[in-house]
């Protein structure tokens, strides 16, 4: 079975993490790629949220009502933005679980997926100074006057440094195709948390005399590129097959076929190409629709040309389409026509007339100009 070179579209880390306790992070050293993260104010009893709201003047996350212990969250409330840290430390990202990164535009305008993207993150006793890395943007802070979080150029009595917490680290999952392990495509990783979103390979299996319906698990059909959400266990998909045969998609095929530099057009999946005088052979090149599919024989081949008035000379090109089972047939049908008829016409004086052969195909020039067979001007 022939393997498939498959391209990524895309991987979106967007961790969700269960309601164990979160915890308060003291040192930013202790913090890694992949930890999941909320951003809080305890003194408050709040968490920030996902919803960012418009002030007069300013955009911010919303705070979140959670329960907190020692130290820890015990309970984050519904709607606490529950993140997970990316880059590394310089240049942290913040992605929320519908897989925004959080950013701010100015200051006190936050904003998901706008503007600058990264932070600066630095923690002492508890407290954590959380930056853009656009120094114009400001830290953000918790607003004790106005509850919510946003970017502040400087502190004042109402704005109060925030503290990071934790989440316990979740257990990895593997994500894998039964009987079909090179369908993973190059950008997905080795094993997820649950909750983690993955585009699934773009690639189709292949299976003699079936057609391919999708990736299997449990009740959920899924198509090859489908988003799919990791759940808390390991997930091996299966094929689900239908009896019959797949059929071409419309962008699969002959796009042009040219004989011997000029382009013919297909009648029935037929190119026919009729020459006025006897030559050797044609040269057959062609290109196709679908950048995957290929064609046999390979574009650039040539037809031995047959004899005045014999039957036409043929070959057949197949096209494999881009899932690698379906075909499609054409025939390329090469003759040369019996006698030289409609010449007369044309010759005039015998000793003025000369004949040439372009292409293949005959002409004849008399006093300077050029007709073809049929008596018809050329130049």
């Amino acid at each position: 079975m022939k393997k498939h070179f498959l391209l990524c579209l895309s991987l979106i880390a967007a961790m969700a993490v269960s309601a164990d306790d979160w915890t308060l992070v003291t040192d930013a050293s202790d913090l890694q790629e992949g930890d999941a993260i909320v951003i809080a104010y305890s003194e408050a009893g709040v968490t920030a949220g996902l919803e960012v709201g418009e002030g007069k003047s300013s955009y911010y996350l919303q705070a979140v009502e959670s329960t907190f212990g020692n130290d820890v969250i015990s309970s984050v409330g519904e709607g606490t933005a529950q993140l997970t840290l990316g880059g590394s430390a310089g240049a942290w990202t913040l992605t929320n679980q519908d897989g925004k990164k959080l950013g701010v535009t100015d200051v006190k305008h936050i904003a998901w997926d706008e503007g600058t993207t990264t932070w600066t993150i630095s923690i002492i006793g508890g407290d954590a100074t959380i930056s853009s890395t656009n120094e114009n943007y400001g830290t953000l802070l918790y607003n004790t006057s106005n509850p919510r979080f946003t970017t502040y150029d400087k502190s004042s009595s109402q704005t109060k440094t925030v503290q990071i917490y934790r989440g316990k680290a979740s257990q990895k999952h593997t994500l894998s195709y039964k009987d079909y392990p090179y369908m993973k495509s190059v950008c997905e990783l080795p094993t997820y948390s649950a909750g983690q979103k993955v585009i699934l390979s773009a690639g189709k299996p292949k299976k003699e005399g079936n057609v391919f319906k999708g990736w299997k698990n449990g009740e959920e059909l899924y198509q090859p590129g489908a988003e799919f959400t990791m759940p808390d266990a390991d997930v091996e998909l299966v094929a689900i097959w239908e009896a019959g045969e797949e059929t071409l998609s419309d962008d699969t095929g002959i796009k042009e076929l040219k004989i011997n530099g000029e382009t013919v057009t297909a009648v029935n999946d037929v190119y026919s190409y009729e020459l006025t005088a006897e030559t050797p052979a044609v040269e057959v090149r062609y290109t196709l629709k679908h950048v995957y599919a290929t064609g046999s024989p390979k574009t650039g081949f040539t037809i031995d040309v047959p004899a005045a008035g014999a039957e036409p000379a043929t070959q057949e090109i197949t096209v494999i389409a881009e899932n690698g089972v379906a075909k499609k047939v054409y025939t390329v049908s090469v003759s040369v026509a019996a006698g030289d008829q409609g010449i007369e016409d044309v010759q005039g004086d015998k000793e003025q007339c000369t004949k040439v052969i372009r292409n293949g195909r005959l002409y004849l020039i008399y006093k300077g100009t050029m007709y073809n067979v049929q008596g018809q001007r050329v130049w």
